[in-house]
C-alpha cells in the first residue's frame, strides 16, 4: 500500500519531473553523504507505455515511493533527485538525465539510479559477451512493439554508469531479468514485468547464464541491486500497490532495515527487502553485486 509520507509526496508529484534540478549545501551533515560529498539520483518509473498492451499498474508509484523514501533522509533534498515518470521516461530522457546529473558529480559524491518498469531480453549483440547468448534491457516509455531499438541494453547502460566521475554508485532495478546484468544464479522464470516480442524462445530464456561476469558486475565501485534473478520476472502486487521488491526496499529505508541505528545503508535495505520479497512471491530472488566493498550510506535518519 502507499505510505503516508506527509507533505513531501505532494511535492513529488509536481517538482521532480523537471530534469536537471540540483542542490548543493555547504554542510554535508544536512544534504551530503556521511562519507563526504553530495548525493544525486535519477529515479524512473514507467507504468504507462506508448504501446498500451505493455502497461503496468504500479511502476510509477514505485518510483514516487522510492523518491519519497530518499528525501525522508536528512542527507537528501528533493532537488537532489531527478524523477522521470511514464511519458517523461523515454530512452533519450533517461540517458540524458543520467549524463546531465553525472556532469555535476565530483569524485566524492554519491549517485543512485533507480528504475521500475519492464525488462526484456534479446540476442547478444556486439560486443558478444553473454555466456547465455542474450542481452538484457530495461524498457522505457517509448519502447516499440517489435524491436529493441528504443530499449536500453545492458551493454549501453554499463559505460554510462562506469563513465560517471565517482565510484560511489548504486543501481536499483525493479524489472524482469535484471539479475542478468550482474553475476546471477539460475532460477525458474517468473511473470508480470516482462515483454515478450517473440524474438527469443521461452526455452532459451530459461537457460542458465553459466555464472560468468556480466555487464554491471564489472563496474568498480558500483552496487547493483535487482528485483529478480537472470530468468525471473518480479511481481507487482495489487494488495501492496507496488512492485514487491520496491515495497520492501522502501519499507526498510524508512527505518526497519536498521531500527537501532542512525542511518540505513544500501546493503541493509537490500538485506531487509530480499528475503521478504521471496517470501511474498517464491518466483523472485533479488540479487546484489557489491563492487564497492564498504557500507553505502543511503539514508541518514
Amino acid at each position: 500500500m502507499r505510505r503516508n509520507f506527509g507533505p513531501a509526496i505532494i511535492f513529488a508529484l509536481v517538482v521532480p519531473a523537471v530534469a536537471g534540478l540540483s542542490f548543493t549545501a555547504c554542510d554535508n551533515s544536512v544534504t551530503g553523504s556521511s562519507d563526504g560529498g553530495a548525493n544525486r539520483a535519477v529515479v524512473v518509473g514507467v507504468s504507462a507505455y506508448r504501446v498500451p498492451s505493455f502497461n503496468l499498474s504500479f511502476a510509477d508509484d514505485d518510483a514516487l515511493d522510492y523518491f519519497n523514501a530518499l528525501i525522508q533522509g536528512a542527507n537528501w533534498s528533493p532537488n537532489d533527485v531527478t524523477v522521470l515518470l511514464n511519458a517523461q521516461a523515454t530512452r533519450s530522457a533517461i540517458i540524458d538525465a543520467i549524463n546531465s546529473v553525472g556532469g555535476s558529480l565530483s569524485s566524492g559524491d554519491k549517485f543512485v539510479f533507480y528504475f521500475s518498469g519492464h525488462g526484456t531480453k534479446g540476442p547478444d549483440l556486439d560486443p558478444l559477451d553473454e555466456a547465455d547468448g542474450l542481452d538484457e534491457y530495461i524498457v522505457p516509455h517509448d519502447a516499440l512493439s517489435n524491436s529493441h531499438a528504443n530499449d536500453i541494453r545492458d551493454d549501453e547502460l554499463e559505460p554510462i554508469i562506469t563513465g560517471l566521475p565517482t565510484n560511489n554508485v548504486l543501481v536499483v532495478l525493479d524489472s524482469s531479468f535484471s539479475g542478468g546484468m550482474i553475476k546471477s544464479r539460475f532460477a525458474p522464470p517468473g511473470r508480470v514485468k516482462f515483454i515478450d516480442r517473440g524474438i527469443v524462445s521461452a526455452a532459451r530464456m530459461r537457460q542458465p547464464d553459466g555464472g560468468g561476469f556480466k555487464d554491471l558486475d564489472r563496474a568498480a565501485g558500483v552496487i547493483t541491486q535487482t528485483a529478480s534473478a537472470t530468468n525471473e520476472s518480479p511481481l507487482e502486487s495489487s494488495s501492496l500497490r507496488n512492485g514487491v521488491f520496491t515495497f520492501y526496499m522502501v519499507e526498510g529505508m524508512l527505518g526497519p532495515a536498521n531500527p537501532g541505528g542512525d542511518r540505513i545503508t544500501a546493503q541493509e535495505a537490500f538485506s531487509y527487502a530480499a528475503p521478504r520479497s521471496t517470501a511474498f512471491f517464491s518466483g523472485m530472488h533479488p540479487q546484489q553485486r557489491d563492487n564497492r566493498g564498504s557500507p553505502y550510506t543511503l539514508i541518514i535518519k
